[in-house]
């Protein structure tokens, strides 16, 4: 009798950072023996369309032994008047926010530990376990994010910051922190958000922080080399327009570091070794333990 490898399926939101991460997990999975499949939706996709898509394709993701998401696409699978994947759960080992599972992990979550953990003269942790306790210190969380933004801007003397606040607390820092993180519209969580942000950038002397709240407001705007605007990645896959005469930064820290890069305001950082570990220390210890 021939046993039949186990299939996993990687499904994401596209966006430059899962784009680059996602075929080097799939080649993590395909090295422990599974045949790999990358779902990849496009990034102006709702969670509409991602829960359509799940339904017309039940048969598909049933046969998956393991489904690695990220967190837009879970919501997506999770819709309760759509699909409800809990029901598959003896199929299933989500490595995403699923309430039924204790310990758990996403395509978010590894992208931006494995670029934490190698960012130049930035904090690093030394082991899992760590970088957990962090996660779950609501200050401690806070400060790392705040010294990571801060650090990340000191090369920068700009004449004028914009921070677009509508959806500015669907990634981390934020999510969750002023209500439930898989509401799509919570215009109070996303002011807060914006504030926090304005306060950790003028404390790095950085003057003329500007909350707007949309991008219309900012293109009316004359933009020059040396202004900033600071938005969260899911209001820019729908708003696409280019941001002419601005420095662009998304949210959350892994594609505001790409961000910077990309401009020539920070080294560039090959996290991929970081991340193929971080894989395979979850996969060993959660997924196949010995």
């Amino acid at each position: 009798m021939i046993n039949e490898k186990p299939s996993a399926v990687i499904a994401y939101r596209a966006n430059e950072i899962f784009d680059k991460d996602a075929p080097i997990v799939r080649d993590e999975l395909s090295n422990l023996g599974y045949d790999v499949d990358i779902k990849r939706f496009e990034g102006n996709a709702n969670e509409r369309d991602i829960s359509d898509w799940a339904k017309k394709n039940l048969f598909f993701l049933e046969k998956q032994s393991l489904v690695l998401s990220d967190r837009t696409v879970l919501r997506g699978f999770q819709k309760p008047d759509r699909l409800n994947l809990f029901q598959y759960q003896n199929r299933y080992t989500f490595l995403g926010e699923v309430e039924v599972v204790v310990d758990t992990l996403n395509l978010d979550e590894l992208s931006e530990e494995a670029l934490i953990r190698e960012v130049p003269g930035e904090w690093r942790c030394p082991d899992d376990e760590d970088f957990d306790i962090i996660q779950e210190d609501s200050e401690g969380e806070l400060d790392l994010y705040k010294g990571l933004y801060q650090r990340s801007l000191k090369k920068l003397d700009p004449k004028e910051t914009y921070i677009i606040r509508e959806k500015l607390s669907q990634h981390e820092p934020f999510a969750g922190r002023w209500g439930d993180a898989s509401v799509n519209v919570n215009p109070e969580a996303d002011a807060n958000s914006a504030e926090m942000m304005r306060n950790w950038i003028e404390q790095t002397g950085i003057v003329s922080v500007n909350v707007l709240g949309s991008l219309s407001e900012l293109l009316e705007k004359q933009g020059d080399n040396l202004s900033i605007c600071i938005f969260d990645r899911h209001y820019f896959y729908q708003h696409p327009q280019k941001i002419k005469g601005h420095l662009a930064l998304a949210t959350p820290f892994e594609n505001f570091w790409y961000d910077l890069t990309q401009a020539g305001f920070g080294a560039s950082v090959d996290y991929s070794k970081s991340l193929r570990e971080l894989f395979q220390s979850y996969h060993s210890r959660k997924i196949n333990p010995q």
